[in-house]
């Protein structure tokens, strides 16, 4: 194969067209921010319920997982004498802490809630942008481009719901 110069031509075609006008404020795009808030607000309820599910799970494991321990050591004179149920709080303290750590439970509800306010604060970002006048705005197509690239980092982001 041949490795041949490549040489490019940068004519007038290739510059900025002086006679293209800036997206415009209309219905249409309005729609379609209205549309990507709505999913937003689904989006951040429906984080902050699944937040809710893992914090209900990492309390169930994990304080019966601190109290144990603490209880039996409150308890160590008078259950000298039942070394079985010394063990198995010690054995019964271990699973639960590793349950909690095997399924990450209290990261997962950290980035649910983390989620959860991320979709709220872009949808208020748009709710404040579409409250201003159209001419206050800044132009509508580079504000497209700047929601969706914020919108899809999210997405692409997010725990799974």
């Amino acid at each position: 194969m041949e490795n041949k110069d490549i040489k490019l031509d940068i004519s007038e075609s290739s510059k900025d067209d002086s006679s293209r006008k800036e997206l415009l404020w209309e219905k249409r795009e309005e729609d379609v921010f209205y549309e990507w808030l709505k999913d937003m607000n689904e989006k951040s309820t429906a984080h902050g319920k699944k937040g809710k599910i893992f914090k209900k799970r990492y309390a169930i494991l994990m304080i019966p997982a601190t109290l144990i321990p603490i209880i039996i050591s409150g308890l160590s004179s008078v259950l000298v004498a039942h070394p079985l149920i010394i063990s198995g709080a010690g054995i019964l303290t271990g699973v639960l802490s590793g349950l909690s750590g095997f399924y990450n439970l209290g990261s997962k509800y950290e980035q649910h809630f983390q989620y959860e306010n991320h979709y709220a604060i872009l949808a208020k970002e748009i709710r404040k942008e579409l409250s201003k006048p159209k001419a206050m705005r800044p132009a509508c197509d580079v504000y497209l481009e700047k929601i969706m690239a914020q919108l899809n980092n999210l997405d692409s982001n997010a725990p799974l719901l």
